[in-house]
């Protein structure tokens, strides 16, 4: 049993430790970023994610964080932010030990819940924290991206960014009689040099994925894979790795599994 959770939720839960001996934890271990749509509830799912080791946690459906607790034999929280026009339903990213960062001062609030922050500690990147909502013109989940793409050109043109949350898309959403469509913005995100890290590392083509990050109602009969993280080959270059969270360890605390990716230093790998 892992000594910071509060027993009564992991036996609510039925976690055990081996979802998170599946991430392992090396010494050489350079970064760790988590992203998980906690369907609310975040203050008292925080010790369960948190059992991940991240240095970074994005997560979309977290009510406005007000102080948040730090938990005994994990890493204290370092930064937190919330944006979000509902007090219940908003993004939230945290920091944990080493890393911290701030709100890019690119950040425009046109685009919501797709917020760029600067992260600093052992090795800065840019991240993209990103919940798609339906757009406000074309209602659109996907419209959002494309107009992060376009606004936020200049970043994207750098190095060291990261894409990570939910976008609610998949390509099986595609209609070929819109241009809108999740295949589309795939394609333009590979010209800045973006890849979806699950599909890196186990080589599967978008739509075709064997891990489901989403079940509907919960409902393991119902699965799709609609959150992502997306990174350059700077992240990722020196080796790296990716893990999607089980139904059978999540499904009681969201209809979202998390997705973990570690990194490794130069000097490391």
């Amino acid at each position: 049993m892992l000594s910071f959770y509060p027993e009564s939720l992991l036996n609510k839960a039925e976690i055990d430790e081996t979802e998170f001996r599946r991430i392992v934890v090396r010494p050489t271990t350079r970064m760790r970023l988590t992203t998980w749509n906690c369907k609310g509830g975040f203050v008292r799912k925080h010790p369960f994610i948190v059992a991940l080791k991240p240095d970074v946690l994005v997560v979309p459906e977290a009510e406005k964080l007000g102080a948040v607790t730090n938990l005994l034999g994990a890493k204290s929280v370092s930064s937190h932010h919330w944006v979000g026009s509902n007090p219940n339903k908003g993004l939230a990213v945290l920091s944990y030990g080493d890393y911290s960062f701030k709100v890019h001062d690119a950040y425009d609030a046109q685009h919501r819940w797709i917020v760029p922050l600067a992260v600093d500690g052992p090795e800065p990147f840019t991240l993209f924290a990103v919940w798609t909502v339906p757009h406000v013109k074309t209602r659109y989940y996907v419209s959002c991206l494309f107009d992060a793409l376009k606004s936020y050109r200049t970043i994207l043109e750098t190095e060291r960014v990261i894409w990570a949350g939910d976008f609610n898309q998949s390509t099986l959403f595609d209609s070929p009689d819109d241009p809108l469509h999740f295949s589309r913005w795939l394609s333009q995100a590979a010209k800045f040099g973006f890849r979806s890290l699950y599909h890196l590392k186990l080589d599967y083509k978008h739509g075709c994925e064997a891990d489901k990050t989403f079940f509907l109602h919960h409902d393991i009969s119902k699965p799709h894979h609609i959150d992502y993280i997306f990174a350059k080959a700077d992240i990722y270059g020196n080796g790296f790795d990716l893990v999607v969270g089980r139904h059978a360890v999540w499904a009681k605390l969201s209809d979202h599994m998390p997705l973990t990716l570690t990194t490794w230093s130069r000097q490391e790998a």
